[in-house]
């Protein structure tokens, strides 16, 4: 049985595609830690060292997009900033840059049209 329209899609730690709900760039949305983690939307295009400290700089947090097959993000902290093994992301800021460079992990989601109401 689907959900109706009005019941939110549930977030896990798999990196999705989504339009960003004030702007409508698209972005990738995951959860950043499977205990408590934090609802984190990222900008699709990654970052080389110069663009990774000016996010910094303008008060960004990056993230490693990690995985094959399902992709995950992870916070780069005092460890794992170090080393540059996998594509870097850096936060959404509206309005969303999305360039050429964009990396896209699937199609975003397509949501089937309903006329269901909520029951309140």
């Amino acid at each position: 049985m689907n959900a109706p329209r009005w019941v939110p899609e549930r977030l896990s730690t798999t990196a999705q595609i989504e339009p960003c709900p004030r702007c409508h760039a698209l972005t990738i949305r995951a959860l950043d830690s499977p205990v408590a983690g934090l609802d984190i939307r990222l900008d699709p295009t990654p970052l080389d060292l110069v663009g990774e400290i000016r996010a910094r700089l303008e008060g960004r947090m990056t993230y490693d997009l990690i995985g094959t097959m399902k992709k995950e993000i992870a916070y780069r902290n005092q460890w794992r900033i170090k080393k540059r093994k996998y594509p870097i992301l850096p936060t959404h800021k509206c309005p969303g840059p999305v360039s050429t460079k964009a990396l896209f992990l699937n199609r975003p989601p397509t949501r089937k049209a309903t006329d269901e109401r909520p029951p309140f």
